[in-house]
């Protein structure tokens, strides 16, 4: 599958567009968390065999899967629809069939598929930007027949800081350890998939 960085005439209409919020300028604003309390990720997690829990929603068609480190640590968050399943769990949909990730899925209220700071499924690039403000990398993903871009936010924590020794106090957030990224796909201009990623080593 082909990628490429979006041009710089698409980059320049975000600025001129989309006006990040005055809130946003701070290093660390863009951390976000799903809603889910550990409460009921432990409960599901003793449904499962591995790291990986699955969530769905009691009346929509959209799936968290979150990957547990200690803790309740969430290394990774997944926010999708089945249409749009992420390359990462792609393999646990091709083995043993969708059907083997369906039953273990524990189904939730809806109202927990969207994240703490309101992002969300088939929210426009303009409202996910009011959000977490302009993104740090575009791809494109696809252009035909369907537009498909991805925005990426990336953090890098004190360790990393700590290890280049070259990176600016600006640019590193001291409420992570390594690495803290957001990455959000649309099609047509609506997100279909949200994958918050936070590494703690």
């Amino acid at each position: 599958m082909k990628r490429c960085i979006i041009s710089i005439f698409t980059i320049f209409y975000l600025l001129v567009e989309c006006k990040a919020s005055p809130s946003l300028n701070t290093v660390c604003s863009i951390i976000d968390d799903i809603k889910i309390s550990n409460e009921i990720i432990y409960k599901a997690s003793l449904y499962g065999r591995n790291e990986f829990v699955f969530f769905q929603g009691k009346n929509n068609n959209q799936i968290i899967v979150l990957q547990i480190y200690t803790d309740f640590h969430k290394l990774n968050i997944f926010l999708f629809g089945k249409e749009n399943i992420p390359e990462m769990l792609v393999n646990f949909y091709s083995y043993g069939g969708p059907n083997s990730v369906d039953k273990n899925k524990i189904k939730i209220a809806d109202e927990n598929f969207i994240t703490k700071k309101g992002a969300k499924l088939g929210m426009s690039s303009k409202e996910i930007i009011d959000i977490y403000g302009l993104p740090h990398f575009i791809e494109i993903i696809k252009f035909n027949p369907e537009k498909k871009l991805r925005f990426k936010w990336q953090l890098l924590g004190i360790a990393s800081a700590s290890h280049f020794g070259n990176i600016p106090k600006e640019k590193v957030c001291e409420k992570i350890d390594v690495l803290y990224e957001i990455s959000i796909d649309f099609i047509n201009d609506k997100a279909v998939m949200i994958h918050i990623r936070n590494d703690p080593v």
